[in-house]
């Protein structure tokens, strides 16, 4: 790893704040896309609770069965989802994501 490099691990379970500080939840999961041999980081996926993201109904919809996924959709509505230029820092020792004051966090659902 290169002094730069850091584990998806590391990043999982941060606190993600807006630009003023106020905290809008936890890093429940990351999207990333190959790039060579690493993984490159697309969007954050968070929010305040973590059974849904741990089943995978927080950035796939069509996830399990429909009365499943409304009901872990319901729960999960405060959940949000920004994509990984709309961070503005990283506090990797902290675990703490801050982001950027133009960051506009979507459903997860929204893609």
């Amino acid at each position: 790893m290169t002094p730069t490099d850091h584990l998806l691990s590391a990043l999982l379970a941060s606190t993600v704040v807006d630009h003023r500080g106020t905290e809008l939840g936890r890093v429940l999961e990351v999207v990333t896309t190959p790039a060579g041999p690493r993984l490159q980081l697309e969007r954050l996926v968070f929010g305040r609770r973590r059974l849904g993201a741990k089943l995978g109904y927080t950035v796939d919809a069509g996830q399990g069965p429909r009365l499943v996924g409304a009901a872990v959709r319901a729960w999960h509505r405060g959940a949000g989802q920004v994509s990984w230029d709309e961070v503005a820092a990283v506090d990797w020792d902290g675990q703490r994501v801050r982001l950027t004051p133009s960051a506009r966090p979507r459903h997860p659902d929204a893609g």
